[in-house]
């Protein structure tokens, strides 16, 4: 009944699991990224869905990796509880996936 007024926000536990799940499979989504391989861009999208659940339509996210380094675009196109929890995502980062990734985030 009462869930109308229920502050929209990222589930911090799952973010905390998605870069758990990324630092430990980290090896397989740099080898699927240098092959073009989408099964990766199924599974974190998949995973990233858990993360904001409030959010209906399709999150958009870009990975790279060249040199030896990584990066993770976020978009959230102006959408206002994305704007703020993106941050809060990037900042649950392992150290691990921070040292060796950028986490962008983009309108």
């Amino acid at each position: 009944m009462f869930s109308v007024l229920r502050r929209k926000r990222i589930k911090i536990d799952e973010a905390k699991s998605f870069w758990a799940w990324f630092d430990t499979e980290e090896e397989w989504i740099i080898d699927c990224i240098s092959k073009n391989d989408a099964s990766v861009i199924w599974e974190v999208d998949k995973r990233i869905k858990a993360v904001f659940p409030y959010f209906r339509d399709e999150l958009e996210f870009q990975l790279g990796f060249n040199n030896g380094r990584g990066e993770f675009f976020f978009y959230h196109d102006y959408r206002k509880e994305l704007m703020k929890d993106s941050a809060k995502f990037g900042a649950l980062m392992t150290p691990k996936i921070a040292g060796r990734w950028k986490y962008i985030v983009e309108p």
